[in-house]
């Protein structure tokens, strides 16, 4: 109904129009604290004017629109998607500054909290009508040390990541003995297609003295794979480092661990003594797991940020996430212009598991990965790019010398049989 009515034609009922600010939807900005209880109209639709609560956040939210420039930086590139990142600084006209309560990236759509409130609720509109978001370079600095440590002060574990910089052709890839397993945890279903492949990639992973690639499309199991390694690790007293490209990978892993099972009403967390810390803005984390933020199992336990991450088997977040791990933060250059260092990087984490990692850089996953000892990496090669952005394929759409605007059907059906054939001979040979 919201959108059906002319938010601009609004009169008090004795005809005077209503003059304030539009925000979002059915919500206005006024210093006028008189206009409450007052009714308008619009549209023959009579309203009564109420004060918005600030503990609603649902009221607070702001469509964002790009200003128009006549230079892109980046062509069919917005802007709007740095106001969805993990670190960013976001700014008002008049200098005051928010932090982003929920946002809906694929509507570019957000709720602000002030910033400097000591008020959990403190959600609010922004003055004026211009925000600014300034991006947090500490991702690039991490990038840049972990390159610069690799490149200066390797220690013997990461002898296997240099050798991603030699030639192929004379790099010696050992390949290991499948460790055998008694005991499947997750992969048990006995008539589950697939069972024996994803049982041999757990065997590998399990052995291998370095890398485990894990390739598969959408519903091939990964994410069960993922499991049953993650459980095997914990019950030989490995540490494991937990990466992906979104929250959502991430978060699906840990709310399948703590799913009860049927038979006997535990978890794989309570039965494999699994202590998960999920590192990242509790705000970007899925409800049903934010148990595990780092915070807030701080709380939980009364326990030290240092004796938690010391304790904890996996350690969870996004591959921009886990900057925020107190180990990565912690290692500061002396040099600010020239990244340098007194010490090299001890890996902890005998595993580092990359989920979706058809979507990560080399960069993303070298600053990670210099933290483990083996890497285990998962994901689908017919996957997007980390660098496809939408607004690029749809500025290439567009740019497509078709008369119609479209390829002919016939092209579409053979171009979707290809796609599929090749899909199929390849797992057939597989």
């Amino acid at each position: 109904m919201q959108n059906l009515l002319n938010k601009e034609n609004i009169n008090f009922e004795d005809g005077t129009k209503f003059n304030a600010e539009n925000t979002e939807n059915l919500t206005f900005k006024t210093k006028d604290k008189l206009l409450i209880g007052k009714k308008v109209i619009c549209d023959n639709v009579k309203f009564t004017i109420s004060e918005l609560y600030k503990k609603d956040k649902n009221q607070f939210w702001i469509q964002l629109d790009e200003i128009n420039e006549e230079k892109e930086d980046i062509p069919g590139f917005s802007p709007l998607k740095y106001f969805f990142d993990d670190d960013i600084s976001i700014k008002d006209s008049y200098r005051n500054e928010y932090t982003v309560a929920q946002g809906i990236e694929s509507e570019y759509k957000l709720i602000l909290r002030e910033k400097n409130s000591k008020r959990y609720n403190s959600f609010a509109f922004p003055r004026g009508k211009k925000l600014q978001v300034r991006v947090n370079t500490y991702q690039l600095r991490k990038q840049l040390e972990a390159v610069l440590t690799l490149q200066n002060m390797p220690v013997a574990e990461h002898s296997n990541l240099i050798k991603l910089f030699e030639k192929k052709e004379i790099v010696n890839w050992h390949e290991p003995k499948n460790e055998f397993i008694n005991e499947w945890i997750v992969l048990t279903d006995e008539n589950r297609s697939g069972k024996e492949e994803q049982r041999e990639f757990v065997e590998k992973a399990l052995s291998t003295p370095d890398f485990a690639i894990l390739e598969g499309p959408p519903g091939s199991g990964k994410t069960t794979i993922i499991l049953e390694l993650i459980c095997q690790l914990s019950k030989q007293g490995k540490r494991v480092l937990l990466c992906g490209s979104t929250h959502v990978a991430i978060d699906n892993v840990l709310e399948r661990l703590k799913d009860k099972n049927k038979k006997d009403d535990k978890t794989l967390i309570e039965k494999y003594n699994i202590l998960p810390v999920r590192i990242g803005d509790e705000n970007r984390i899925n409800e049903d797991i934010r148990e595990f933020q780092i915070d807030n199992l701080q709380k939980k336990h009364n326990i030290s940020e240092e004796l938690l991450l010391d304790i904890s088997n996996l350690v969870c977040g996004t591959t921009i996430g886990i900057l925020q791990h107190p180990k990565f933060k912690s290692r500061r250059s002396y040099n600010r212009k020239y990244p340098t260092f007194d010490e090299p990087i001890i890996p902890e984490f005998d595993y580092l598991i990359i989920d979706e990692s058809s979507k990560t850089t080399f960069q993303e996953f070298l600053v990670p990965g210099l933290y483990a000892k083996k890497w285990i990496l998962a994901g689908d090669v017919m996957q997007l790019s980390p660098f496809t952005d939408r607004e690029q394929i749809v500025t290439n759409l567009e740019t497509l010398p078709l008369k119609k605007g479209t390829l002919p059907k016939e092209y579409q059906r053979a171009t979707f049989y290809l796609h599929k054939l090749l899909e199929i001979t390849k797992y057939a040979r597989n």
